[in-house]
């Protein structure tokens, strides 16, 4: 079985409604009504194209890259909070 490396991608769209739309574009993953946003999930190496497409879109106000990837998940080096009471 293959995984493929995906990336979200923030798109602040102008109308809730509007946001059925980018299930063309990728895996729809949650629509927020009150802040007028989606996050859609795509292949890592089709992230930049899909992004153009949709900041060509009428209905599409911002499309940002999501940060997870570029945050450090090692914590292992890092100490507890008893620790520091010594």
């Amino acid at each position: 079985m293959n995984v493929k490396n995906r990336i979200g991608l923030i798109v602040y769209v102008y109308s809730a409604k509007q946001s059925r739309f980018l299930k063309k574009y990728g895996i729809l993953d949650y629509v927020s009504k009150r802040m007028h946003y989606a996050i859609i999930y795509v292949d890592a190496d089709l992230a930049d194209d899909k992004v153009a497409e949709l900041k060509k879109l009428k209905s599409v106000r911002n499309v940002e890259k999501s940060p997870l990837m570029d945050l450090s998940t090692s914590f292992a080096n890092n100490q507890s909070l008893d620790d520091d009471d010594e």
